[in-house]
């Protein structure tokens, strides 16, 4: 569960029943009038801070200011008082929202909140994705038999090729004979003459090397290991289904 920051100078009915409220889908933390000894701010997803009084608005002020400093995260200033004195302050000092219980339910705030709060999940996931894309030599996609080189090029392969990949993928850094290279591609097959197992598996990693090798006189990926086979020497290549 997301983690949001809880702001109020003093309590009323209104204010705990929004509080309720969000407790039911968010982990909430009580943040202090103390603002400047907070050591939590950063493992904030957002900010929900009250206005009770018009006597709020200086103090509200000033975590607006520091929320900015520490952390940049959603800030949401929700009024129980009729008065809209403070609207324009917040918004000006960076606040995502200004509601007002006098005005909307309960409930429609929360809505508002959690769609804000449900874009932010969705984008670091696609962040996260994009990391683990970015950070692997060679990422197979397993949809379209394609391989991500190098977390830029998306290269198509065949469906003999990408099995190759995926074989040696299975233990970076370890050889693979011929044998065991052939039998993963042709289990169900009726069993052929070494020389002809062998050239099969080499034709296959000629026409791979021309894909996704810089240089096919000198692979980066693709090694060849003397009176063995292949191996794939690379760290932290992954599958994707």
């Amino acid at each position: 569960m997301l983690n949001i920051g809880i702001f109020q100078l003093s309590e009323n009915e209104m204010s705990q029943r929004c509080i309720e409220r969000m407790s039911e889908d968010y982990t909430l933390s009580l943040l202090s009038e103390e603002m400047d000894t907070q050591n939590n701010y950063k493992d904030l997803k957002a900010i929900i801070a009250f206005e009770n009084d018009i006597k709020d608005i200086p103090k509200l002020c000033e975590l607006l200011i520091l929320a900015k400093q520490v952390q940049d995260c959603y800030v949401f200033i929700i009024s129980t008082v009729s008065l809209d004195t403070g609207s324009m302050v917040y918004l000006r000092l960076g606040c995502d929202f200004v509601f007002n219980l006098e005005e909307q339910t309960v409930e429609e705030v929360f809505l508002v909140i959690q769609n804000a709060l449900a874009r932010l999940k969705n984008a670091e996931e696609e962040s996260v994705k994009h990391e683990k894309k970015t950070d692997s030599p060679l990422l197979l996609i397993h949809d379209n038999f394609s391989v991500l080189v190098a977390g830029e090029k998306e290269v198509s392969l065949t469906k003999l090729e990408y099995k190759v990949l995926d074989i040696l993928a299975q233990k970076p850094n370890v050889a693979f004979s011929y044998e065991e290279i052939y039998e993963g591609l042709y289990k169900y097959e009726e069993k052929e003459a070494g020389e002809i197992k062998t050239y099969r598996v080499a034709n296959i990693i000629f026409h791979l090397r021309k894909k996704i090798e810089e240089s096919t006189s000198s692979p980066k990926y693709i090694k060849t290991v003397r009176t063995k086979g292949y191996m794939l020497d690379v760290t932290g290549t992954q599958g994707m289904s």
